[in-house]
């Protein structure tokens, strides 16, 4: 995923030598937190926040009139308070890039460039949560499922496969470290739910292969078709002992 794919567009922006009181209408009218600074021939020189605007102003414990705090707002240009080593990336940067900038620097917005290095958006750290909102399938109705993996070659192609051939549509896959040398932890998004009808490798001695997905918590429950009987399995082993879930029309 790109970061132009996550950006906001059709940046509003300010230039460096407006006012304070000026971009605080602005901030207002368009109800904005962070606009980037322009100078004169449109590139951005800095960046400035509702934060930057809040220290610059009066106390609100001061004896200044509504009036009179305008006027010093007034007074005091853009330039004087914005950040000025502003950082930038280019829309055809990576997520992880951004992300990863945002995280070293302690920074919750970055000016976006295009190629002849022109300001074309602007990506927040509510981009990139919403993009990581996407990556793992939040926005869907499924359940994710947490596994520790070997790390090594081949690994990933074995958990697809095992999805795979129990008929489970994989939504999305992350992997990340853990305390563990040689292991990765891998969250697997996975389209099936608390109510689906999933058949088991092994039957119940009742006779009945088929259960109806039930969750408590961290971990899900089987109810079986059969008898009613309800057992919980730990997410880890849930997809080894299902064997396949159900079509719609034989639910």
């Amino acid at each position: 995923m790109l970061v132009k794919d996550i950006m906001t567009v059709n940046v509003v922006t300010i230039n460096q030598n407006q006012t304070l009181l000026e971009l605080q209408g602005l901030m207002s009218d368009d109800n904005i937190r962070r606009v980037p600074v322009v100078n004169d021939a449109g590139m951005v020189v800095g960046i400035i926040t509702d934060k930057d605007v809040r220290m610059a102003s009066p106390s609100e414990a001061s004896t200044l009139s509504r009036y009179e705090a305008s006027y010093l707002l007034s007074r005091i240009k853009v330039k004087d308070v914005m950040t000025h080593n502003v950082k930038t990336v280019y829309q055809t940067a990576d997520l992880a890039d951004v992300a990863s900038l945002m995280y070293q620097d302690q920074i919750n917005s970055v000016p976006v460039l295009d190629e002849e290095n022109n300001l074309c958006g602007i990506v927040t750290d509510t981009d990139v949560f919403r993009a990581l909102v996407d990556i793992f399938g939040l926005g869907q109705y499924a359940t994710r499922i947490t596994i520790d993996a070997s790390d090594k070659p081949g690994v990933l192609a074995e958990v697809a496969k095992m999805f795979a051939d129990q008929g489970i549509n994989i939504l999305s896959c992350v992997t990340g470290e853990t305390k563990r040398p040689g292991e990765k932890e891998m969250t697997i998004t996975a389209e099936f739910n608390v109510g689906d009808i999933v058949r088991m490798k092994k039957p119940h001695p009742c006779g009945s292969s088929n259960w109806v997905i039930t969750r408590t918590g961290m971990d899900f429950g089987l109810r079986c078709c059969g008898c009613g009987h309800h057992v919980m399995i730990p997410r880890t082993k849930f997809v080894k002992a299902v064997r396949e879930v159900l079509p719609k029309e034989e639910k």
